[in-house]
């Protein structure tokens, strides 16, 4: 991989990272209005899970010589908006706002495996490990939000 795909596939991930972070802020403000929240135990591993996602990203960018973005940028605003939302409009509207920031992420992992500037490496995480993350969370948060008792995934 020469020097030019490097620096986009560094730009990529740090975008792929904003948004881990993003959800595990978003996760983070949900937690903390709604502790006794149906399904928190698994709303704590999924924030735990974005972390671990952010994490692998970062080690990823680093492995390839570049520097980890240190924020959410555009993304955090948008978790900002939500945190905001929440206090007026309650669990419900918080849940609506986890399964928008899992649907995001996961167009976003979608739109980086059709661009064609990652590595094979960096491919094979995000659909074999981050993408897939994402998508349970997503059903998983559906289920919240439809009243269902959540899925146990140990």
């Amino acid at each position: 991989m020469e020097a030019v795909s490097y620096r986009e596939e560094i730009g990529i991930l740090n975008g792929l990272l904003q948004c881990e972070l993003s959800s595990t802020e978003t996760y983070q403000h949900v937690l903390d209005r709604h502790a006794n929240i149906p399904g928190a135990r698994q709303l704590i591993r999924f924030a735990a899970d974005h972390q671990a996602s952010a994490d692998a990203i970062q080690e990823r960018i680093r492995s390839l010589g570049g520097a980890p973005v240190r924020g959410s940028g555009i993304w955090g605003k948008w978790t900002d908006g939500i945190a905001s939302a929440g206090h007026v409009v309650g669990r419900v509207a918080d849940l609506d706002a986890l399964k928008q920031e899992e649907e995001q992420s996961a167009a976003e992992y979608r739109r980086a495996l059709d661009d064609g500037h990652l590595s094979r490496d960096c491919r094979e995480l995000i659909e074999s490990s981050l993408l897939p993350r994402v998508e349970l969370h997503l059903a998983l948060v559906d289920q919240l939000i439809r009243g269902l008792p959540p899925s146990v995934v140990d």
